[in-house]
């Protein structure tokens, strides 16, 4: 009967299998064979606790045999119990330590628990006494990824892939690395390997997602995601990679109905989580948008860009105190906060009276402008104050109060004291709401520079002067959003009375020479080689007209009226619901009631500009 029973078990007939073992184990319930084969069909249909009953039963009778404890650990990873697997595989092992299974087994549940050293030492064992064991090969490709060992990982995998040509796995594993690495074309071959060794491997078809959308050809990556996701639709990732796409084509109703769809699959999808904060930011939800930060925060203590969000988001919403504690994030991200090796002492609240700090800059330009003025606040506490800056502003700040000297980066710099970098300044100084310092202007143009500018524009008649600027810096995350056409500004065209000068540099101030129809726009942005001559210019007009750009900051600075246009979801430091600005008491906000919708903006600014005390 049991050679019966072995035959239906080895075809896969497991009900009938299993009718015979019972029948056996009803005459004889000592049989010890029979226990460990009922054992191992319960491990095969997934009766881990049944698996282990029995095959411990086997294990009492014959303490010696090997492949029971295999089985026992086997079924122990099924149940969750980790500890009692180890155990069980070490007991076999000590048996038999050239069974290589065991070995491979022991490391599968090392990996697993995050034991990386040990999982790495089974695999090697492992291999030692089987050569040709391209799973194991595999396996050990992994840790080796997880211990950022990655030219070791690849060469496991290449192992493992030339053990077995048809290994799947493997050829997507390698995929993966190679990716990492850049080598999208190299990437893309080796999943399209693995989906045709295996058509149906969804892992395969959402990391070949990841590679068109890395190459931007959102169309087959949208189409390799929906595939994954209709093998097995429990692939977060897969919802989450839609998300982003969405994201990126500016639809935020996609993009929040993706990263929920990601977040029902898996609650705990830290990106997921940040992501789902980022477009609820953007809808004006701040509450939500801090809550999923907060979230995703819960789940991984040292998330920077989540750290991040969430500061951009309490800034937003008037929350200074935790805002600027949260901002500091910033420096675990590299696209933001470029690490140096500076001298001196980071400053964290010491007395300054006689000692020399340097504030370097970072970010854009805009940046340093608006939070310049903390210089004066900290020469107030008897610092000498060096700056060290974008080079474009060199001459702009080597006047602001306060400053002892300025210094382009790149330059060498004297001994100092103490370091800030320039964004920590407010943070620093605890500024809240009503502490703002506000008082302008902290930043004039030169003599020579102002002079220069009076004289030119003199000549060319009555009118109110206005300056434009339109475009952001293409390389800002959100510039899509902040950034117009020219043309855009049409509107303003009709206005009487108004002669209009161009504040536009970079690639968008070519569209200063097809100017809409009826406005007279004067460029004379070649003559602008700093920001030094930009305030000259500035300082001569009457309004300055732009969207969030430097050019806003530099007027505010120098106390200029200035009309600042801003996107729905603006920058977290023109605040929500204003009008106005309390770093720049001369701004006006003109704010997007619904996304996108400029024409409303653009005919709200013409009505004010037609009203305008010339």
């Amino acid at each position: 009967m049991i050679v019966n029973a072995l035959e239906h078990h080895r075809a896969g007939r497991l009900a009938e299998a299993e009718m015979l073992y019972r029948s056996i184990l009803e005459t004889e319930p000592y049989h010890i064979d029979v226990l460990y084969l009922m054992g191992l069909l319960d491990y095969e249909t997934g009766r881990y606790d049944r698996a282990i009953v029995n095959t411990e039963a086997a294990i009492n009778l014959d303490p010696k045999r090997v492949d029971a404890y295999k089985n026992l650990g086997n079924s122990y990873k099924g149940a969750g119990r980790p500890d009692a697997a180890i155990a069980s595989y070490r007991r076999g092992l000590s048996l038999d330590p050239t069974d290589c299974e065991l070995h491979y087994n022991l490391g599968v549940v090392f990996q697993e628990v995050g034991d990386l050293d040990a999982a790495l030492s089974c695999y090697q064992k492992a291999i030692g006494c089987r050569a040709a064991f391209p799973e194991a090969y595999n396996n050990l490709g992994n840790v080796m990824k997880e211990k950022n060992r990655p030219d070791e990982a690849l060469t496991c995998f290449r192992k493992a892939i030339e053990l077995k040509p048809d290994f799947a796995e493997a050829f997507n594993n390698t995929g993966t690395l190679l990716q990492e690495r850049g080598e999208l074309a190299e990437a893309r071959i080796c999943y399209e390997t693995a989906l045709k060794i295996s058509p149906c491997y969804a892992a395969a078809y959402n990391n070949l997602g990841n590679v068109f959308r890395e190459e931007s050809d959102v169309e087959n990556a949208a189409a390799a995601y929906w595939q994954a996701l209709r093998i097995d639709p429990s692939i977060a990732d897969a919802y989450y990679s839609l998300g982003v796409m969405a994201y990126g084509s500016q639809d935020l109703e996609g993009a929040i109905r993706y990263t929920g769809r990601a977040l029902e699959v898996n609650p705990d999808h830290t990106d997921a989580l940040n992501n789902m904060g980022v477009s609820l930011y953007d809808t004006l939800d701040c509450p939500e948008a801090i809550r999923f930060y907060r979230r995703a925060i819960g789940l991984k203590p040292g998330f920077a860009e989540a750290h991040w969000n969430l500061s951009l988001a309490l800034l937003l919403t008037g929350n200074f105190a935790e805002g600027w504690k949260e901002y500091e994030w910033r420096r675990e991200m590299r696209e933001i906060f470029a690490k140096r090796d500076l001298g001196g002492q980071e400053w964290r609240g010491e007395d300054l009276a006689g000692k020399r700090i340097l504030v370097y800059t970072e970010q854009g330009f805009g940046d340093t402008i608006q939070f310049i003025r903390y210089a004066r606040q900290l020469s107030y506490l008897g610092a000498e104050v060096l700056v060290e800056c974008q080079k474009e502003l060199v001459r702009l700040l080597s006047g602001v109060e306060g400053i002892s000297a300025v210094y382009g980066r790149g330059e060498v710099l004297p001994p100092y004291d103490y370091r800030c970098p320039i964004m920590s300044l407010p943070g620093m100084f605890g500024t809240e709401l009503a502490t703002i310092p506000g008082e302008v202007p902290y930043i004039r143009g030169t003599e020579e520079s102002l002079r220069y500018w009076r004289e030119r524009l003199t000549g060319e008649g009555p009118g109110l002067k206005v300056g434009l600027s339109w475009a952001g810096r293409p390389t800002h995350k959100k510039d899509v959003y902040r950034t117009l056409k020219l043309l855009q500004y049409g509107p303003l065209g009709k206005v009487s009375g108004v002669r209009f000068y161009s504040l536009q540099k970079g690639e968008a101030s070519g569209e200063s020479k097809e100017a809409p129809e009826g406005m007279a726009l004067l460029d004379y942005t070649g003559e602008l080689n700093d920001f030094s001559d930009t305030a000259g210019l500035v300082g001569n007009l009457d309004l300055v007209i732009s969207v969030d750009t430097a050019v806003v900051h530099l007027a505010g600075a120098m106390g200029k009226a200035v009309w600042t246009l801003l996107p729905y979801a603006p920058d977290w430091r023109w605040m929500l619901g204003r009008g106005d600005s309390p770093w720049y008491p001369t701004m006006r906000l003109f704010r997007q009631g619904e996304p996108g919708a400029w024409d409303t903006v653009m005919g709200e600014v013409a009505a004010e500009l037609a009203a305008y005390p010339s």
